[in-house]
């Protein structure tokens, strides 16, 4: 007779992990702050105290809300038309066999081609200003539409041949038989978006030296060799990526719920 195991309350479980995850973050700033007092070279590597006052010193200024403002507006402007378009081109491909043939080929060029590339192709048209926005969009793109046209494929025939039979209304046809389908797909899709959405936007920004942006910012520490600004504007993305992520995450759960 095997043993049985006893049940750990959910409640409990999850204030271990938050305690593992506490233990784990506390470790790498000791790490980092151990190598920081061993290099003794704030220009090559400054330490969390040094980043954190750096950080607060900057988030009292009005330049660093206006760099932040923008970057956000033009990613996540990016990043949204990129679900929609995403979404919609999916659709498209999954009721019509030709027309997924012509959009997978161009989206898997888009993926394929490095960032970089799609960057300096972009400045010759358009500003640098809205940069970031257009190449948000082409990095989140693909995965939005590869996920969701994998989770359409996924649906039961069975219980489409029903729907169809029975002449179930689209509306409920959509909630009863493909949310449910793609709710996994789609969180998939948003979330692993969401951190190419950021990586891409920033690296757009520096590349194109996009005036009042956070990636002009952090090309500017490093011109002048401001190493705690750069980790400051470094930690101020992880900051805005991580919020990002969470508010994806309350969303897809809420219309999961629905």
């Amino acid at each position: 007779m095997k043993p049985v195991m006893p049940r750990i309350p959910q409640h409990i479980s999850s204030r271990r992990q938050r305690l593992y995850r506490l233990a784990a973050v506390s470790l790498w700033l000791a790490v980092w702050e151990t190598a920081a007092i061993i290099i003794d070279r704030e220009i090559f590597l400054p330490g969390p105290v040094l980043v954190l006052s750096s950080f607060f010193r900057l988030a009292g200024t009005a330049d660093f809300w206006r760099c932040v403002s923008f970057s956000v507006f033009n990613i996540a402007a990016g990043y949204t038309l990129a679900v929609i378009v995403g979404l919609f081109l999916a659709w498209l491909s999954y009721i019509f066999s030709l027309l997924k043939e012509l959009f997978s080929l161009q989206l898997k060029i888009i993926r394929t081609v490095p960032v970089a590339s799609f960057i300096i192709l972009a400045l010759l048209w358009i500003s640098s200003k809205r940069l970031s926005m257009l190449i948000s969009f082409l990095m989140v793109l693909p995965i939005v539409y590869e996920n969701i046209l994998c989770g359409l494929n996924s649906t039961d025939p069975s219980l489409l041949e029903m729907a169809a039979v029975v002449r179930m209304p689209f509306q409920k046809r959509l909630r009863m038989i493909y949310r449910p389908v793609l709710m996994p797909h789609l969180y998939s899709a948003l979330s692993t978006g969401a951190g190419l959405a950021w990586k891409s936007g920033i690296a757009a920004e520096v590349i194109g030296i996009t005036k009042n942006s956070i990636g002009n910012r952090l090309y500017q520490s490093k011109i002048y060799l401001e190493t705690p600004e750069l980790f400051a504007w470094t930690l101020t993305v992880i900051i805005i990526s991580l919020f990002f992520e969470a508010l994806i995450k309350l969303a897809v759960k809420k219309g999961g719920s629905l």
